[in-house]
C-alpha cells in the first residue's frame, strides 16, 4: 500500500493532500498508518493534516493516531503530529487586527459613533469612533474606509495610519492590535448601521474632548490625530504586488509629501517653536523642576491671549517629565483640556484652584 499523496514544506514537514484521504474512517486509518510508518523513515519531522469538514469523519482516527489540534476554518480543520520528538509546530495566528477610523470636516467636527450594545442605559451615549475588523485578505487602508462607510453611511478616503494599541487578553485567548487612521470626508450625510449604531452624528472636536463620558484612549486618539501627520501609504519597489503588500512610511519632503503634508508640516514645526519658545511654558517647566509651587490663581494671567492648542502643549509640557499617573500632571493634563475646550476664563472657573506642587 502506498503512502497518502503529500506535498513537503522546506521546514521538515509533511502536507498530505486533502482530496487524497479515503472518506472512509476504516480505510483512512489502514493507509495513515502506513504513510505515518513511511514519511519517519524518510526524516520528515512534523505531518499537517488538513480534513475538510465534508470529511469530519476522519478526525477521530486522527486523534487516536496521535495528532493535535491545530487551528481550523470554516469549512476544514489542522491537526499536527510531530514524528520527531521536540520538532518545531509554530503557533497560528495570535492577533486580530482592526481599524478606527477618525474623520475630520471642514468645520473641525468629528464623526463620532455610539454602540447599541456598549450603550448604558439610561444613561448618556459613550461616543467612540467608528471602526471594525478587517476581513481576511483586506488591506488595513482598505478596511478603515469599508468600516466607516458601513457604520455611518459616510464616505471617506485613507489619508495617515497616526498611531495603534496592541493589547492582550482579547477573544478567545488571542491578542489584538487597532490601528488607528486619518481619514478625509468625501461626503457628510449620515446612515447608520442600524443593527449595531444607536448613533451617529458630526461632533465638535472641542466638545469631544471635554465630553466626561468619552474615554481617555479615544481622546488621545483624537490628539493623535490632530497633532502628527502619521505615516502614509508609499509603494515600494521589487516587494510583491500592490494587491499583496501595503507599506506605510513617513512622508519626505520634497519627494513624497504633497502640498497639504508640507503645510501640516510646517505648521507642526511653527507650533513646535512656539510652545518651547514661550516664557509661560518655561515658567511652568522650570518651577516644577526646582519643585516649587504655582498658583491655580497665577494661571489667568499666564495664559491670557494665547491661542488654545499653545496653551494646551504648555500646560502639557509642564507635566511631561512627571510619573504618568501623578496628581500633579492629572491636574495639568485636566487644565489643558478645559484650555483647549473651553478658554482660559472657563477653564480657570472650572478647575478647582490650589497649588501645583
Amino acid at each position: 500500500m502506498k503512502p497518502i499523496a503529500a506535498t513537503t514544506n522546506p521546514f521538515g514537514g509533511i502536507l498530505p493532500k486533502p482530496e487524497a484521504l479515503d472518506p472512509d474512517p476504516a480505510a483512512f486509518a489502514e493507509r495513515l498508518r502506513v504513510s505515518l510508518a513511511a514519511w519517519k523513515d524518510e526524516g520528515h519531522r512534523v505531518v499537517w493534516l488538513e480534513v475538510a469538514i465534508a470529511k469530519a469523519a476522519l478526525i477521530p482516527v486522527a486523534v487516536e493516531a496521535g495528532f493535535a489540534f491545530h487551528h481550523s476554518s470554516d469549512s476544514y480543520l489542522m491537526l499536527t503530529l510531530q514524528l520527531e520528538a521536540g520538532a518545531y509546530v509554530p503557533a497560528h495566528a495570535s492577533h486580530y487586527i482592526g481599524a478606527g477610523g477618525v474623520v475630520l470636516n471642514e468645520a473641525r467636527e468629528l464623526l463620532v459613533v455610539s454602540e447599541k450594545y456598549h450603550r448604558r442605559a439610561p444613561g448618556p451615549p459613550r461616543y467612540k469612533l467608528p471602526g471594525g475588523a478587517l476581513h481576511a485578505g483586506e488591506h488595513l487602508a482598505e478596511a478603515v474606509v469599508r468600516e466607516v462607510a458601513e457604520e455611518t453611511g459616510v464616505e471617506t478616503e485613507f489619508d495617515a495610519l497616526v498611531c495603534f494599541r496592541h493589547w492582550h487578553g482579547y477573544r478567545f485567548g488571542k491578542s489584538d492590535i487597532y490601528f488607528v487612521c486619518r481619514l478625509r470626508p468625501l461626503s457628510t450625510e449620515i446612515r447608520i448601521q442600524e443593527d449595531e449604531i444607536a448613533e451617529c452624528r458630526w461632533m465638535p472636536v472641542a466638545d469631544y474632548l471635554a465630553e466626561e463620558n468619552v474615554s481617555a484612549f479615544n481622546k488621545r486618539i483624537v490628539e493623535a490625530v490632530l497633532n502628527s501627520t502619521g505615516v502614509r501609504l508609499t509603494e515600494m519597489e521589487g516587494y510583491g504586488t500592490p494587491e499583496q503588500y501595503e507599506f506605510f512610511m513617513p512622508s519626505e519632503s520634497g519627494r513624497e509629501g504633497s502640498d497639504r503634508v508640507q503645510k501640516l508640516e510646517r505648521q507642526n514645526q511653527e507650533h513646535l517653536a512656539a510652545v518651547y519658545l514661550d516664557p509661560t511654558a518655561q515658567q511652568l517647566i522650570d518651577a516644577l523642576d526646582r519643585k516649587t509651587s504655582i498658583r491655580w490663581e497665577d494661571l489667568p494671567n499666564m495664559v491670557e491671549g494665547k491661542p488654545h492648542d499653545v496653551l494646551r502643549s504648555v500646560v502639557l509640557l509642564a507635566g511631561a517629565n512627571l510619573c504618568e499617573a501623578s496628581p500633579t500632571r492629572l491636574r495639568l493634563s485636566e487644565y489643558g483640556d478645559k484650555l483647549l475646550a473651553t478658554g482660559a476664563e472657563q477653564a480657570n472657573s472650572e478647575v478647582e484652584r490650589q497649588p501645583v506642587r
